[in-house]
């Protein structure tokens, strides 16, 4: 299962791909879930964090959240996003902590489902994950 069906699933969109019939709606979704609610952002620190750290994060806030079947990216997807969710009212700090643990487990379902490894893309001071089996990256900074 591609992560673009996880979020069909996740977000109920009635779509199969971007590009086909009705995908328009599904982007439209996604753009909005995309905007940020705030202008703080990350330090470089945060996902320097994240950057070297991944694995021991990854083992501790899947435990934590309840997140530790890695054979459903469904499941753990939605868990994330439920996570996230009910933290909307909370501020930017208060929260960063646990957002750098969900994106180590984010990443670390990627890999597990996609392949590629955590990469340090130094052009924007952050982290992410690369060299996937279809050879995309995800950064979460563009």
């Amino acid at each position: 299962m591609t992560i673009w069906y996880v979020f069909v699933d996740i977000f109920g969109v009635e779509t199969e791909e971007p590009d086909m019939p009705g995908g328009h709606t599904a982007l439209a979704v996604l753009e909005e879930k995309s905007k940020p609610a705030t202008e703080v952002r990350p330090k470089k620190e945060t996902y320097w964090k994240l950057y070297t750290e991944h694995d021991e994060l990854n083992r501790e806030y899947r435990k934590k959240y309840n997140l530790e079947d890695t054979e459903s990216s469904l499941k753990c997807m939605k868990g994330i996003s439920d996570i996230i969710l009910e933290t909307t009212d909370q501020e930017f700090a208060e929260v960063e902590e646990m957002l750098i643990g969900l994106a180590a487990v984010y990443g670390d379902q990627l890999i597990k489902k996609m392949g590629g490894k955590w990469i340090w893309f130094e052009v924007h001071n952050s982290s992410g994950v690369g060299k996937m089996r279809n050879g995309e990256y995800v950064n979460p900074r563009g």
